[in-house]
């Protein structure tokens, strides 16, 4: 199936059409990206990675972003010694790049 799949992209490239997949972003919209039957090989193989890939960040980046729901939490701790669950601001971040380079780094309202 992979094959066909890869074998597909090409056969649409060669017609002249184009080939776009949708990439995971905040509350269900996302930004599309053009594949090649190159990227489609690699995304059939590694579809994490490749995804990843597409958005600057590592697939456990990616995996972060989403089981935040897309909301940078505070680098903050508690006074029980846990770290705080509160989100900076602002709430949240369509960009994964941009969640990870403030996720435990910058601080809420209580802690900044």
């Amino acid at each position: 199936m992979n094959n066909a799949i890869i074998s597909a992209v090409y056969a649409i490239q060669q017609a002249g059409a184009k080939v776009v997949i949708t990439l995971p972003g905040a509350y269900g919209s996302g930004s599309t990206i053009e594949i090649t039957a190159a990227d489609a090989a690699a995304l059939v193989a590694n579809p994490d990675a490749f995804i990843a890939a597409q958005l600057g960040v590592t697939a456990e980046q990616v995996e972060t972003w989403l089981e935040y729901d897309r909301s940078a939490r505070c680098a903050g701790w508690t006074k029980a010694g846990r770290r705080c669950a509160k989100s900076v601001s602002p709430n949240s971040y369509d960009d994964p790049a941009e969640f990870v380079a403030r996720h435990r780094v910058e601080f809420c309202h209580i802690h900044g």
